[in-house]
C-alpha cells in the first residue's frame, strides 16, 4: 500500500510518498515526484526524476533486509533556491563505502546511477535516521538558479 502526504509551511513546500519496495512502484514514485519538480525545478526536473529513480532502484537491489521494513520512504522539500529529496533507511553505516560509481571506461553492469546521481545532484550525504538506528538516509540536494527558485514562492520565471 502507498501513503502520500504534502505540506506548505511558510515558503517550502514538503511531499512525502511511502512506497512498496518494488520494481513497479518505480512509476508510482516518479509520478508522484515528477508535478513538484517539474514546477520549481523547470529544466532540471528530469534530471532530478532520473536521481531519485536512480536512488530508488538501488534500494530495490541493494538495501539490507533488516532496515527496510518492505518500503521506500522519499520527501521531497522546495524551498526558495533548493530541492532536497530525502530517501530513509537507504542503507546501513557499513554500507557507505561500497556505494561508488564505476569507472565509465568499464563496459559492466551496475554503477551508472551512483554516477548519475552525483553527476546531477549538488550534494548526496548519507545522515543517520533518527527514528531507525544502524540506518542512513540519503540526502540528496540541488541548489536553484534564482529565476526558477521563484516558482516555489509562487512566481513565474522572467
Amino acid at each position: 500500500m502507498t501513503g502520500a502526504d504534502a505540506t506548505t509551511s511558510g515558503q517550502v513546500e514538503r511531499r512525502r510518498i511511502v512506497a512498496p519496495k518494488t520494481t513497479t512502484a518505480l512509476a508510482e514514485i516518479r509520478a508522484f515526484a515528477a508535478p513538484l519538480l517539474r514546477r520549481v525545478a523547470g529544466a532540471s526536473a528530469d534530471d532530478l526524476i532520473l536521481a531519485l529513480d536512480e536512488s530508488c532502484s538501488n534500494i530495490i537491489k541493494h538495501r539490507a533486509e533488516e532496515i527496510e521494513g518492505g518500503r521506500i520512504e522519499v520527501t521531497i522539500e522546495a524551498a526558495p533556491g533548493v530541492i532536497t529529496i530525502r530517501i530513509g533507511k537507504f542503507c546501513r553505516p557499513s554500507d557507505v563505502a561500497q556505494i561508488k560509481p564505476r569507472d565509465l571506461p568499464a563496459v559492466q553492469p551496475g554503477g551508472l546511477g551512483t554516477h548519475f546521481v552525483k553527476h546531477i545532484m549538488d550534494r548526496v550525504a548519507y545522515i543517520p535516521d533518527a527514528e531507525h538506528p544502524g540506518a542512513l538516509d540519503l540526502v540528496m540536494e540541488k541548489q536553484l538558479p534564482t529565476a526558477t527558485a521563484d516558482r516555489t514562492k509562487g512566481g513565474s520565471k522572467a
